[in-house]
């Protein structure tokens, strides 16, 4: 979980990729707010395995859409 603004971490865009793509998971991201950057995070979640339920799912900035988007999550989740 993160506000997405973590400018101090050497780990670059292309080796998260790698490093999801090679973990073989299911990855669900939640981009909440108006700023998300969706090409970034569907490139992240494109290289996680399909299969195993990863996607990208966006909210506003607001309760009603977080906990929209949170319902979203557990029925993947669930199956």
């Amino acid at each position: 979980l993160t506000d997405g603004e973590d400018n101090g971490s050497s780990t670059t865009l292309y080796n998260l990729i790698e490093r999801v793509r090679g973990a073989n998971v299911g990855l669900i991201i939640m981009g909440v707010g108006g700023d998300v950057r969706l090409d970034v995070l569907t490139q992240i979640v494109d290289a996680a395995n399909k299969e195993k339920g990863s996607c990208v799912i966006t909210a506003e900035g607001n309760k009603a859409s977080i906990d929209d988007a949170f319902g979203k999550v557990v029925r993947i989740i669930q199956g």
